[in-house]
């Protein structure tokens, strides 16, 4: 019994950046799988409130083949510089559903600044 292909798809574009204590960018993709597609918009932004606590959001702009609309979501997070971290957050996936609470508790490898974005302007010794 075969099913016959399954053919999936993706392709995104990703423009990030940073200022100061700001963090932000957009991220357009495009999925299709087996003839069902959808275009995704990914708002995002970050401001570190310390060199170890910082506030995120975002928002996705969704289009598939049978319908539109936005998802959201918002993060409390805190870093140690030795990679430990833990994050609170609330998502809302779709206008359909009730709003997701989590709470994320790990360890990213390389430390807290693996991902090369500085956190802040480095301060002067003097």
């Amino acid at each position: 019994m075969g099913f016959g292909p399954n053919i999936v798809t993706t392709t995104k574009i990703a423009l990030r950046g940073y200022k100061g204590r700001f963090r932000g960018g957009l991220v357009a993709s495009r999925q299709n799988l087996m003839g069902s597609w959808a275009y995704t918009l990914n708002e995002f932004i970050s401001y570190d409130i310390t060199d170890h606590i910082a506030v995120e959001g975002q928002v996705f702009a969704i289009v598939t083949t049978h319908e539109s609309y936005l998802a959201w979501g918002a993060d409390v997070v805190y870093r140690q510089d030795s990679g430990l971290f833990a994050q609170v957050g609330v998502a809302q996936l779709h206008p359909d559903v009730e709003p997701i609470f989590n709470l994320s508790l790990g360890y990213q490898f390389g430390g807290a600044k693996a991902d090369n974005t500085p956190r802040r302007p480095p301060t002067k010794p003097w």
